[in-house]
């Protein structure tokens, strides 16, 4: 092993600029190990950097959009580099053109895999906007072929009422109510919140479960599945996508409850099975023109032969499906983040305005030509028309 030394980059900002002296573009490229050098960096050195460009890869974050439009993106990992994994916040309020950092150094633990959603209420501080962090996963080894064989699960919840810049743990991971045996925090794959009630979808154990633990019962009960995307449109939730028990799934299911009660709106959807997918809402479509909303998916991860996809559908219902291109300007790719700017679609909708789909990240399989994987660091919008 070959031991060298090494300083914290604010420590070679202070040998070699004066303190008063301005940054106009800090760039990092450090082969996998770009955190450790901007958690070098002291809070003093971060208020005279003006741009920074890092040269990193990631996948399994997730994203939100504020009410005031700026886009976050927080936690997930980079598999290339035997799965770093992540706890840092970033926000973009150009919808995805430059990035600056929040905090590089969460409270929570570092993960890929995290549940992320805006709450709103007045009790909240200044903005009335909450973030909320729910579970996750990393890797704790071995790593062997570009395949990690075991994983450690969170089950805690964090939140932040300044944006991500600080945070509070709401619920220790040991006594999370999704901690129990049946529901692993590995099941917990998207949550949405309303108010002060939460409730949480899918996994490898159903059914859904409230604050207080108890059961969710419906008459037509989800079945076992994760690797879905959960939403609210149109006053309901939906769970796009995933993979069931046995294999990989197109369904739409839909409740108006909560999550008490499901239905199967959707037995086979026309974009065909696969799992994590970018899904949206976006303004427009239906019989009421501008005043009305759509779903939005594209790309994802099928199961034949782990390659990636680049399609693009709309659907106004959640059970017709409308192809808007088979090969979008991006590469193919799953695991993928998404989000919408401005985060009320259904005001942009009503207003008759379009919002920006902004998509970062992602990854996809090389099999079988090679046993290896391309991990995405760009970022991506259109414009969807209302």
């Amino acid at each position: 092993m070959l031991v060298a030394p090494a300083q914290t980059l604010s420590a070679l900002l202070g040998q070699h600029l004066g303190s008063d002296a301005r940054i106009a573009l800090l760039k990092i490229d450090v082969e996998g190990s770009e955190a450790e050098v901007l958690r070098g960096i002291s809070d003093a050195d971060w208020l005279r950097i003006d741009r920074v460009v890092v040269e990193t890869t990631r996948a399994s974050a997730f994203s939100v959009t504020l009410r005031n439009g700026s886009v976050l993106v927080m936690g997930g990992g980079d598999y290339a580099t035997n799965w770093t994994v992540y706890n840092d916040v970033w926000r973009s309020d150009d919808a995805g053109s430059t990035w600056a950092p929040v905090t590089l150094r969460a409270p929570w633990a570092a993960r890929a895999y995290l549940s992320l959603t805006a709450v709103y209420d007045r009790a909240f501080g200044p903005t009335g906007e909450r973030l909320v962090v729910v579970g996750g996963g990393h890797c704790i080894g071995p790593f062997i072929n570009s395949f990690c064989h075991a994983f450690e699960w969170f089950a805690d919840v964090w939140v932040s009422d300044d944006g991500g810049a600080t945070w509070q743990e709401a619920v220790a991971n040991k006594t999370s109510p999704f901690a129990a045996p049946s529901r692993p925090a590995a099941a917990i794959s998207s949550i949405l919140v309303a108010g002060r009630s939460q409730t949480a979808l899918g996994g490898r154990s159903p059914p859904a479960i409230d604050q207080d633990c108890s059961e969710l019962s419906g008459s037509e009960p989800l079945p076992t599945f994760s690797f879905h995307n959960l939403l609210r449109w149109k006053g309901s939730l939906w769970a796009i996508a995933g993979a069931s028990s046995a294999a990989y799934v197109n369904t739409v299911w839909s409740s108006s409850d909560g999550g008490a009660t499901w239905r199967l709106a959707q037995p086979s959807a026309q974009w065909g099975i696969r799992i994590l997918p970018a899904t949206v809402v976006i303004p427009g479509g239906g019989a009421a023109g501008g005043n009305s909303t759509s779903l939005l998916i594209a790309g994802g991860s099928p199961q034949t032969g782990f390659s990636a996809l680049r399609d693009v559908w709309r659907s106004d219902d959640g059970v017709t499906w409308t192809e808007v291109t088979p090969n979008a300007t991006w590469p193919a790719r799953g695991w993928q983040m998404a989000t919408t700017v401005p985060a009320d679609i259904e005001a942009a909708a009503a207003l008759g305005r379009p919002a920006t789909v902004v998509m970062t990240g992602g990854w996809t399989w090389n099999f079988p030509e090679q046993f290896s994987w391309t991990y995405y660091k760009d970022a991506w919008r259109c414009v969807a028309q209302p």
